[in-house]
């Protein structure tokens, strides 16, 4: 079950006190990360009701975030923080279940790391 119910309404960021440094949030974005899966294929409408159902008997549920693929009208994605590394692992067995007739894919969160090039492309500077 989610601890707090706000979460499912304000979610998009972790929120993290002015007071910290660049260093301490993001070790305490890792850590979030975690303890976090994400989770293809479901559908653009589902709710964070539905996910819960799913996924509240692998453990104690922090926050749900349901995004909207642009590229895809009818598909989303989601993200579950979970509160213990154990309740995570529990929810990487449910990989190619079914949500709503459409099969899942649940990885491990990866951390967004700041000026990542996945695609290894060189960026052009341009003179001023």
């Amino acid at each position: 079950m989610i601890s707090d119910p706000a979460n499912v309404q304000d979610n998009t960021i972790i929120k993290f006190p002015n007071t910290l440094t660049f260093e301490e949030r993001q070790r305490l974005q890792i850590e979030a990360d975690s303890r976090s899966i994400f989770i293809t294929n479901i559908r653009k409408d589902i709710t964070p009701e539905a996910i819960e159902e799913h996924f509240g008997k692998c453990g104690s549920i922090e926050r749900i975030t349901v995004v909207t693929d642009v590229h895809h009208r009818d598909l989303a994605h989601a993200y579950i923080e979970f509160e213990n590394k154990g309740s995570m692992e529990n929810a990487l067995m449910l990989d190619k279940t079914k949500i709503d007739d459409k099969v899942i894919t649940v990885t491990k969160k990866r951390t967004n790391v700041p000026a990542y090039n996945k695609h290894n492309i060189r960026i052009r500077k341009t003179k001023t």
